[in-house]
């Protein structure tokens, strides 16, 4: 309790208008036991007064006789007047005294009170009585008091004396001090209660403690110092927080929680709430901040108020905070080691003694006060007081009966007695782990624990590295500080908690470790494997993937792999492939998952594993301090979990249906209420990065477990080609889907051709994905309009959805091409033109780059980084701009008639052949008279071509060469060479020059081996392999075998249950039910079914009731039956001779037979 300023206190009363009580957070406090003195104030009227010139007083707008009192309570007069109003004065010289009727104002507290009139008051003389006893705390004898009585004017009145014993007296007209004799006859605490004047104005009631036997060899001399502690009960106070001292609340920016939480939940829940600081307030309320400013510093007197659900601790009281850090790292702990039960000595104005009370006391609140004000001893007695201190005393122990006194905050435990007191010496233990946050994997480091202690004792610590490794650290004795520094080396990377505990104590603290990747390459076996390994987002291999729905094996990865330059190969899924020059960024596989998916292509390999879900773990325990936090992100085994429905609050549903925890992902939300069980990759390495829309974390995207693998040495069965290639534009054409495709991070065309030369095609598309082509699957050209989306990396022509951007791969013979220096110039700056070639060059030549679109008919060219492209159309589209240049040639001017203009066109400047004149003799034509004007030509021209149409005014001199050459046969050249072939003089002859599979005379003739004749059936797709000289399907689901001649079952895993499964057109395969049944699997009954069930059942029913009831009633004729034959036994019978009834029997014998 604070003492605050007497305004804090100055409410009136609701049941008494003549006294005060606390206002609002504030307290008028009372001693009740062990009350050794009381004083009171009583006001004696004299009668109605008034002045020449009335005083101005206190304006009390509740204003009673009673409340003037209080207020002029130092004074020995006072008056209230016009009902409102209080003055206090010392003498009474200036008044004089009027007639009562002046004196009518009714007082405004309280109606029934008169308090003056207009310029008239009702004067009061104000006394001050108190009355002391001056009682010994504990006697072993007979004894004398005085009631000692002080007053400023004289009374006289009775006492009224209670001994506690039976022992009541009385003393009438006492007007001083009073003498009594005692005498106790049993041993034991008494309260002694003194009554006087009337209407119990002065009450006393102070403790005594009696010991009729106690003797003097009953007294055992202890010295402290030596800590010669007894075996007792030893009391434990856990501060899992840093106290840093007591501060004004202007300094503390604070946020409230919404539950009622005492100091070391407030404590937890801040920092599970990710603030720094916490402050527990005695109001119930908890304030967390992250920052405060610089402190006002308070008296500790002003932060040690009770906490409302834990009278043990302390807690910040009004406008003050008791600010605690909250750190997870270090942690502190007192232990009360209980000494015993010792005399009391009088310790009133013992500077080496600190004295409080506490009206909610206990052992563990003096033991926290003691070690605050930095004290090592701390004792409690009489049930309300604590004192402090440092020195040792030659004490009196006694016997643990003197000390029987229950604690006022806790009646559990015993704070000492009227005489004795309870003696605990403090061990303060504090813990402190201090590890680096960043270490590198296989890299050795150190964590440092410090353990500071005040006492001489042996202590053991656990550590837990959470990577299994467990280490014990026993027999560590030590006073004062110990530091403990622990090497560790971690070979599996992630983000670990390492925990130190305090065995024997509740203190453990932790520190965050982050263990980054370090390569370090594991040896594989014999074919290359080297281990089942996680990778999730960002994917450690990414740069490629390869997916082959029928064909995948792993070699056929390592292939791929290694084409690309890379180390290493991965398989995942049983049809996919990806590639990374390093592996095991997120550990090997563990916690009950392994690689477990057959390849596509081979069922006898393991190509990796299936993909996994990452959850966010959220607190739905209402009572839980975390409750609604996300307390993990982990993988979780939710196979046995409750699914739940409310997507817009899973949190309140949870709730609402008893569990205590929801599992979290993008589209699925658990609930469960055992601690949810973890697989695959935990809380270490996980990574939830998805959101939804009811929560902030909503789990994490897909990982998966790969296959690793070593390329090394591998590609002995692929010839090693060394050949130079250019790339093509076929167009754009809408192909079907592919079972096989791969995906590039940075996806160029080069790459993608690359790719399928592997699989020895020369085509490819581009879009979605890179797929691999032949000529059977381009039938279908479409608009270049899309495959516009021109790639960021190469700017080669990319499709959307179904089109894809075709290329054909093409041999490059550089040595025909040459290197000339020709001239060019720069026309201007566009986005990209619509290219026909694409030429990765050696260097970033422009030379090169121009000889190479010369050599093949392209005048302009254009260069970005190293390709080089040629075409003859611009496009501009593009933020990104490339150079665009014109090639210049070497050029000889030709004069002609200038009366025959030769037709030429002025956009195309090709020359049109129809307007040529030819020699009906010779049927040459006739230079002089084509009237062409300035015709020029290349020095070297070009001598291929495909139609006229190739005719330009710089190749037309070898043209018209050709036609003045009978021996040449140049239309019949043009008009049979097939397949895309070229005409051109080959060894002084016209003849037809072959691409790509085609030859013969007139490119008429395939070398591609799946051209010759069908190989693959139903669909398939061939592909020539070994030089042409074998062939390869790549077969269509559900088709396989060497020329996709069988089809698999597909019925083979479907079971109907009230059905049969058929094959649709469209290779799916479904359940035909019977009459009667509805579903995927038939397995639901359709209503007339269950109708018809419903009556068969009802009808059973009926028909056993019916068969029971039959059966019953022909036992119950039975029973009626036997009844009346005994009923007729009995009946009395005529005697019948003797010859009839032997009669009847032969009668009876006879029918029997």
């Amino acid at each position: 309790m604070n003492g605050l300023t007497q305004s804090g206190c100055s409410c009136v009363c609701t049941g008494s208008s003549d006294k005060y009580c606390g206002c609002l957070n504030h307290y008028l406090a009372y001693k009740l036991k062990n009350k050794r003195s009381d004083t009171t104030i009583v006001s004696t009227y004299h009668g109605c007064f008034t002045s020449n010139i009335f005083p101005s007083g206190k304006h009390i707008p509740y204003n009673t006789n009673g409340i003037c009192l209080n207020f002029c309570s130092q004074s020995k007069y006072m008056i209230t007047y016009e009902s409102e109003y209080c003055y206090c004065l010392e003498t009474i010289d200036q008044f004089i005294e009027t007639s009562e009727n002046m004196c009518n104002f009714p007082c405004a507290g309280n109606s029934s009170q008169i308090c003056g009139g207009y310029e008239h008051g009702s004067l009061f003389k104000i006394s001050k009585i108190s009355l002391v006893s001056s009682l010994p705390y504990y006697v072993k004898e007979d004894f004398n008091f005085k009631l000692i009585l002080k007053s400023n004017y004289y009374i006289s009145n009775n006492y009224l004396v209670d001994f506690g014993d039976g022992d009541i007296r009385k003393f009438s007209f006492v007007n001083s001090s009073l003498s009594l004799e005692k005498s106790y006859n049993l041993t034991g605490l008494y309260e002694i209660r003194v009554t006087f004047l009337d209407g119990n104005l002065l009450v006393l009631n102070p403790l005594i403690f009696v010991d009729k036997n106690i003797s003097n060899n009953s007294f055992k001399n202890y010295n402290l110092s030596s800590y010669n502690i007894v075996n007792s009960i030893n009391i434990e106070i856990n501060e899992n927080a840093e106290y840093l001292g007591c501060y004004s609340k202007r300094s503390f920016e604070r946020e409230t929680s919404s539950k009622v939480l005492d100091i070391s939940k407030c404590s937890a829940f801040c920092s599970k709430h990710f603030h720094s600081y916490s402050d527990a307030h005695t109001s119930g309320k908890c304030f967390c901040t992250t920052r405060y400013e610089i402190p006002t510093i308070e008296s500790l007197s002003k932060c040690i108020c009770a906490c409302p659900d834990k009278l043990n601790r302390f807690c910040s009281c009004f406008d003050e905070t008791r600010i605690y850090n909250d750190k997870n790292n270090f942690a502190k702990i007192l232990i009360g080691k209980y000494i015993g039960c010792f005399e009391n000595t009088n310790t009133l104005n013992d500077p080496n003694i600190t004295t409080i009370n506490f009206g909610f006391l206990s052992n563990d609140i003096c033991i926290q006060y003691c070690n605050q004000r930095n004290y090592f001893y701390a004792s409690t007695t009489r049930g309300d007081e604590c004192q402090c201190f440092n020195e040792t005393f030659n004490l009196n122990i006694l016997n643990e009966t003197y000390c029987q006194q229950k604690c006022n905050g806790n009646k559990s435990q015993i704070c000492g007695d009227i005489p004795t007191k309870s003696v605990y010496f403090i061990n303060t233990l504090s813990l402190q782990l201090e590890c680096s946050f960043l270490v590198r994997q296989y890299e050795e480091f150190s964590c440092i624990l410090t353990l500071k202690s005040n006492v001489l004792e042996s202590y053991k610590i656990l550590v837990d590295f959470e990577d299994g490794d467990l280490r014990s650290f026993e027999n560590l004795n030590f006073i004062d500080q110990f530091l403990l520094i622990i090497n560790k080396t971690y070979i599996i990377v992630g983000n670990f908690t390492v925990k130190a505990y305090l065995i024997d104590t509740t203190m453990n603290v932790n520190t965050k470790v982050n263990v980054n990747f370090e390569f370090k390459k594991i040896n594989p076996d014999k074919n290359g494997y080297i281990g089942c390994y996680f990778d999730r987002n960002p994917l450690e291999f990414n740069e490629i993937t390869f997916v082959s729905e029928y064909n995948m094996t792993n070699s056929e990865c390592m292939n791929i792999c290694y084409i690309y330059g890379y180390n290493f190969s991965a398989t995942f899924y049983g049809n996919s492939c990806s590639c990374a020059s390093i592996y095991g960024s997120y550990n090997l596989a563990r916690n009950g998952l392994i690689c477990d998916q057959a390849c596509s292509g081979n069922r006898n390999e393991i190509c990796g594993g299936t993909k996994f879900n990452f959850y966010s773990i959220y607190d739905t325990d209402s009572n839980s301090l975390t409750f609604g936090l996300n307390m993990k992100c982990t993988t979780v085994n939710v196979s046995n979990l409750i699914e739940i429905s409310n997507l817009n609050s899973p949190i309140e549903a949870c709730k609402l249906n008893g569990y205590s925890f929801l599992i979290a992902s993008v589209e699925r939300f658990y609930c469960s209420n055992k601690n949810y069980s973890t697989f695959g990759i935990d809380h270490t390495n996980s990574l939830c990065d998805e959101t939804c829309y009811s929560l902030k974390e909503c789990g994490g995207s897909n990982y998966r477990l790969n296959s690793v693998y070593e390329t090394t040495n591998v590609m002995n069965n692929k010839p090693n080609n060394m050949s130079e290639y250019y790339y093509e534009y076929l167009g754009c054409f809408e192909i079907q889907k592919q079972t096989n495709y791969i995906n590039f991070k940075n996806l160029t065309i080069s790459k993608c051709l690359k790719f399928c030369n592997y699989f020895n095609s020369s085509i490819a598309g581009s879009g979605l994905q890179c797929i691999c082509l032949n000529e059977q699957q381009i039938l279908n050209k479409v608009s270049d309009t899309n495959c516009q989306n021109v790639n960021s990396n190469d700017w080669h022509y990319a499709g959307n959805g179904q089109y894809y951007g075709v290329y054909k791969l093409k041999i490059l013979n550089r040595s025909e091409i040459g290197l000339k220096k020709n001239e060019y110039t720069f026309l201007e700056q566009y986005s990209v033109f619509f290219h026909q070639l694409i030429l990765e060059l050696n260097q970033n030549s422009k030379e090169e780059c121009q000889n190479f679109c010369m050599f093949y008919k392209f005048s302009i060219f254009a260069i970005r980084e190293f390709n080089c492209y040629c075409g003859n159309n611009f496009k501009d589209n593009l933020s990104s701009k490339i150079e665009i240049y014109k090639s210049l040639y070497e050029e000889t001017t030709y004069k002609f008639d200038q009366q025959s203009r030769q037709k030429i066109d002025p956009t195309t400047q090709k020359v049109d052949l129809s307007t040529q004149k030819i020699d009906p003799t010779t049927q040459k034509v006739d230079l002089s008279t084509s009237k062409l004007i300035n015709l020029t030509v290349q020095s070297e021209p070009i001598t291929f071509f495909q139609s006229l149409d190739d005719l330009t005014l710089t190749n037309a001199k070898f043209i018209l060469d050709l036609f003045n050459d009978p021996t040449q046969d140049l239309s019949g050249c043009l008009t049979n060479c097939s397949n895309n072939g070229w005409c051109g003089k080959i060894e002084e002859k016209i003849e037809c020059k072959c691409f790509n599979e085609y030859e013969g005379s007139n490119c008429g003739e395939t070398t591609n081996i799946c051209k010759k004749e069908k190989r693959c059936l139903n669909n398939g797709i061939c592909f020539p392999i070994e030089n042409n000289l074998n062939y390869k399907c790549e077969c269509k689901y559900p088709y396989y075998g060497e020329n996709c001649q069988y089809e698999i079952d597909l019925c083979q895993n479907i079971t109907c249950l009230n059905g049969i499964c058929y094959v649709n057109e469209s290779k799916s395969p479904f359940c035909k039910c019977f009459n009667y049944y509805k579903g995927e699997r038939c397995q639901e009954p359709e209503t007339s079914l269950v109708v018809i069930s419903s009556f068969i059942k009802i009808s059973s029913v009926i028909a056993i009731i019916v068969i029971c009831c039959l059966f019953l009633i022909v036992i119950l004729s039975d029973v009626i039956s036997i009844f009346n034959a005994c009923t007729k036994v009995n009946k009395p019978k005529k005697i019948q001779p003797k010859k009839d009834y032997v009669v009847k029997r032969i009668k009876y014998s006879n029918n029997s037979e």
